[in-house]
């Protein structure tokens, strides 16, 4: 298994009560609180396994699909393959990408998970299933 490595992802949680800020909160959503000066922030070392695999699918034309990971990662999974990544707990972007057909998820990696791509027939769109 690969491990990556990305910028750390910080986490603001509101100093009154608890509760998880988003960056551009100006007061808590629960309590109320204006956020200035009521950040504590929690850093995400807990890391997951996670897996992209390629379904086995038969085409005429089988290109390999390129994978970019918060646009910083290059990599490519040909048909029926997989790749194994360890990713420290947080949000990723997570782009597929075959020929002229693309496919951007956002992903919340808190558990380990697996990563479905394949071709729908009837659309020509990518699809990725996450389980």
């Amino acid at each position: 298994m690969e491990q990556v490595y990305f910028e750390k992802e910080y986490f603001m949680f509101c100093s009154n009560c608890g509760s998880q800020l988003s960056d551009e909160s100006l007061f808590c959503s629960k309590c109320g609180k204006p956020t200035k000066n009521n950040i504590h922030t929690l850093e995400s070392t807990t890391k997951h396994k996670v897996t992209i695999f390629r379904e086995s699918q038969i085409y005429l034309v089988n290109p390999p699909v390129n994978i970019s990971i918060n646009n910083k990662m290059d990599r490519s999974i040909e048909n029926g393959g997989s790749v194994e990544l360890e990713l420290e707990e947080g949000r990723y972007k997570f782009e597929f990408s075959m020929s002229f057909r693309k496919k951007t998820i956002d992903v919340n990696v808190n558990k380990d998970i697996q990563l479905t791509v394949k071709w729908n027939r009837f659309t020509g769109a990518l699809v990725v299933d996450v389980s």
